[in-house]
């Protein structure tokens, strides 16, 4: 693995990673990782792709990783049009990507908060990609996101956008152990592999509360997506793959991919195919089986590379 520094257009950076292949590679892969995590989790997945012939590129987001220089910059976005910069700089890895890896296929996976930075991709430069994969799919109606981003604003003026509330907690992430009572840790709802869980909650990069401001533009990002006229702006027959455990609270439980189904199906008449897995939780690329899963997402690329 290298690791490089990648930019927005007004000069905002971020670490980026990549994992290369000892062959010439076939197709690359860009992860687009979720909240309160960072790229190099995804290190056993990128090395395994890259025994198979797949270069992959990551960065860690703003506010996340290494991209965030203090312990006060985690989990935290400190502009209001950060969820936009952060897509724009997803787009200046592509074409990096595309100027490393000339004429090859390239794909993109998002998870969980990663899944709406994709599609926010998708509105703006879906052409760029040649299919999509969505993972640990998180989504909410445009109601329930403007409601959520004025709460984040509210809060922001009364305590501070970086201030790290409790309430957002509790209305969003923290009611998801529920469903796995009696709880061994806090955040039984990621995976159902303890050693993962574990190692979440022993690194300082994971699962740092996030802040007002992050939440502003994660619902921002939430209403980018659900609107149909936005929709209706990604490329036509587009390929996308949505997986997700069927037992992920994040997603409702299979509900949340099984509605961007339909969504994506009605408004760009996307190629989908959908696949839940189940039993398991919301970090499916994670899981005891996991090597299952990411075979599930390489024979879907490799229909669209060797098409």
């Amino acid at each position: 693995m290298d690791s490089f520094q990648i930019s927005s257009t007004d000069h905002v950076q971020v670490q980026a990673y990549v994992w290369k292949p000892e062959m010439k590679a076939v197709a690359v892969l860009q992860i687009v990782h979720g909240m309160q995590e960072h790229a190099r989790r995804y290190d056993h997945f990128a090395r395994w792709m890259n025994d198979h012939g797949i270069a992959v590129y990551a960065d860690d987001h703003i506010g996340h990783g290494m991209s965030a220089k203090t312990n006060e910059e985690l989990s935290h976005f400190p502009r209001k049009d950060d969820w936009q910069r952060s897509v724009v700089i997803l787009h200046e890895l592509t074409k990096k990507i595309k100027a490393d890896h000339p004429g090859v296929p390239v794909f993109m996976l998002g998870h969980s908060m990663g899944s709406v930075l994709a599609q926010s991709y998708m509105i703006l430069f879906c052409k760029e990609i040649d299919g999509y994969i969505l993972s640990g799919v998180i989504r909410q109606p445009v109601f329930i996101a403007k409601t959520g981003q004025l709460v984040a604003d509210l809060l922001s003026v009364l305590f501070g956008p970086a201030d790290r509330s409790k309430v957002t907690v509790f209305f969003g992430y923290g009611q998801y152990n529920k469903q796995f009572k009696p709880n061994r840790t806090e955040v039984d709802w990621l995976c159902s592999e303890p050693s993962i869980v574990d190692d979440y909650l022993a690194s300082p990069l994971c699962g740092k509360p996030l802040t007002n401001r992050f939440y502003h533009n994660l619902c921002k990002g939430f209403m980018h997506i659900a609107k149909p006229k936005n929709l209706a702006k990604i490329q036509a027959g587009i390929p996308v793959f949505l997986i997700a455990g069927a037992s992920d609270p994040a997603g409702f439980n299979g509900k949340a991919p099984v509605k961007l189904k339909k969504l994506l199906i009605k408004y760009a008449n996307a190629d989908i195919g959908l696949k839940l897995y189940p039993d398991l939780r919301h970090e499916i690329l994670n899981e005891v089986n996991r090597e299952d899963i990411y075979r599930d997402v390489l024979d879907w690329m490799n229909k669209i590379i060797f098409h």
